[in-house]
């Protein structure tokens, strides 16, 4: 089964994802879901315990070695933001934020200093001159 993206930037799969996976093979589909949703702010436990008739203690105990569902939903936002932060540098944060399905400006901004070290603006600034910086000759 291939699964680019989960989360390895080199489309392997990770060891709590391949774990989670080979717990239940409906993890597999579950997080394909999670991915195409990302802009859906009501994505959570409900949505998808409904999508993939299942309980809700079942849909838990799949997440367990992903930290929970709440928190990978978390994590794969926050990764497609500092994607887009990168790739979009004219698009602004607020926009993106709300894009991605984060529920408040503070939400985010807390968010993401806790998982990136920086905030969004510093991140983008970083980026930047990462990408404007000369080459080594």
């Amino acid at each position: 089964m291939e699964l680019i993206g989960y989360p390895g930037s080199d489309g392997a799969v990770a060891g709590p994802v391949r774990e989670a996976i080979e717990g239940d093979p409906r993890v597999a589909r579950i997080l394909r879901c999670i991915d195409d949703r990302l802009e859906d702010p009501g994505l959570g436990c409900t949505l998808l315990q409904a999508a993939f008739h299942v309980s809700r203690p079942t849909l838990y105990r799949m997440f367990q070695p992903l930290g929970g569902v709440s928190r990978y939903i978390r994590e794969r936002r926050l990764l497609a933001a500092r994607r887009r932060l990168r790739d979009e540098p004219d698009r602004s944060i607020t926009w993106l934020l709300y894009d991605l399905g984060f529920e408040s400006e503070r939400q985010f901004q807390r968010a993401f200093h806790a998982r990136f070290g920086m905030s969004p603006a510093q991140w983008r600034l970083q980026s930047r001159r990462r990408e404007q910086a000369p080459l080594p000759v």
